[in-house]
């Protein structure tokens, strides 16, 4: 009765034994195999790192915030690879031992080769972790602020009269004017700041120009919208698949922000829908032209002055560091922010020139701006910055940059097609 009861036990027993013991002799018969085996998972493991930081290193080039599970896995894989060193490590100065002493310890081959199999199951796992699709997502846009530009009073008032109309339910398009080099695309990004995250989920801003390039301009809103299209000349089908972005969630607001207008432009072209738009989607226009603004719909158009003269020379004297206990220079320096008209592009671009500069060249300044023939301040601060520059190569530099369409990026590379370098490079 015992052994039919304590039969099959034993027996269960018996096996279980035999088999947990040719499993531990398997480490010292399979020594090499093993040890072999883990130099290579080690290698392959050190591969895989090496793709995924040069995926990483091009995501962070490329503005995208790295997700925390591949910094996790990155920081998993450095240190069992640590460990895996420390093993291999281990097994060279055993095999040196064994050759000075002419025996193998048996025990240490043992413990190294247990080892050596458990990293290489946990190399294996983590390989099979490397599975992240996306590497990290678009960083969110910090945009600096124009120099003193938030702490300005006017410019204050006229960013809350834009917010507000913003907020209005009844508003849908905001209209931007003002002189040029007044601060509309300065104003629009301190409204893009203040409102993303806030009053809206999403903002996409894209400079428009005098020349429109719809597919460039699509390319950008797509861009900041993280959306990719696949049609590449096809307007008609790329505006679509932005409308469809803009639309798909009602609930989501969206603030659609077109810089430096200079004609009307169709909405629906660029893929802005303008028949049954979200209630949460809404269009900022900024122009030198009122009449462009409501020519494409704005319900309200909000014009952005020049600055007045408190305010003009606070900016003006921020931006060239120029002392208050220096009399002579302040007289000086207020007549030459008095020629800047009150335009905050005109105040930067002179302030910026005259930084760290003798009395004699503040003279020279107010004079060629008093006696400029082109009217446009803006204009003419350029001509005193142009005509500031320190070398012959830096004004070639300028002008060869002047021949590239408007708002180009202008890649490195372009510089080969030139056959004389003005830099003599």
């Amino acid at each position: 009765m015992a052994e039919f009861i304590f039969g099959p036990f034993v027996e269960k027993l018996a096996d279980c034994t035999i088999a947990a013991i040719s499993g531990q002799f398997k480490y010292m018969f399979c020594y090499n195999k093993n040890v072999q085996n883990l130099r290579s998972k080690v290698q392959d493991l050190e591969n895989k790192r090496n793709d995924v930081q040069s995926l990483v290193v091009g995501a962070k080039r490329n503005a995208f915030v790295i997700k925390s599970e591949v910094k996790a896995w990155l920081k998993k894989v450095d240190d069992l690879k640590k460990q895996a060193d420390e093993v291999l490590n281990s097994t060279t100065n055993s095999e040196m031992r064994c050759l000075y002493l002419r025996c193998p310890n048996l025990k240490t081959r043992y413990l190294l080769s247990r080892n050596a199999t458990k990293k290489i199951t946990a190399i294996v796992e983590l390989q099979e972790e490397c599975k992240f699709g996306e590497l990290g997502v678009r960083a969110p846009l910090e945009l600096p602020s124009f120099h003193g530009f938030e702490a300005l009073k006017t410019r204050i008032s006229t960013k809350g009269d834009i917010i507000n109309a913003l907020e209005d339910k009844d508003i849908s398009i905001v209209g931007i004017c003002g002189l040029p080099g007044v601060g509309k695309t300065i104003m629009a990004k301190e409204v893009m700041t203040q409102v993303k995250g806030g009053l809206f989920d999403e903002v996409a801003m894209v400079v428009v120009s005098k020349d429109v390039d719809i597919i460039r301009i699509q390319d950008k809103l797509a861009d900041m919208l993280g959306l990719k299209i696949d049609e590449k000349t096809n307007e008609i089908a790329r505006a679509a698949r932005l409308t469809e972005r803009l639309t798909q969630d009602s609930k989501k607001r969206i603030l659609v922000i077109l810089d430096d207008v200079w004609t009307d432009i169709n909405l629906e072209t660029l893929g802005i829908p303008s028949l049954n738009r979200p209630e949460g989607l809404k269009i900022l226009l900024t122009s030198r032209f009122e009449y462009v603004c409501k020519g494409m719909g704005a319900q309200r158009n909000i014009e952005v002055g020049v600055l007045p003269r408190e305010e003009a020379f606070a900016l003006f004297q921020e931006i060239s560091t120029i002392s208050n206990g220096d009399t002579q220079l302040m007289v000086i320096a207020k007549q030459v922010a008095e020629e800047c008209k009150g335009l905050p592009l005109a105040l930067e671009v002179v302030g910026k020139t005259l930084i760290s500069s003798k009395l004699h060249e503040w003279r020279n300044a107010l004079n060629q701006l008093q006696n400029s023939q082109h009217g446009d301040r803006v204009y003419s601060s350029i001509e005193l910055s142009y005509n500031n520059l320190r070398s012959e190569e830096h004004r070639s530099l300028l002008l060869l940059c002047s021949l590239f369409p408007e708002d180009e990026s202008i890649p490195i590379e372009s510089w080969g097609i030139w056959p004389d370098d003005p830099l003599g490079q």
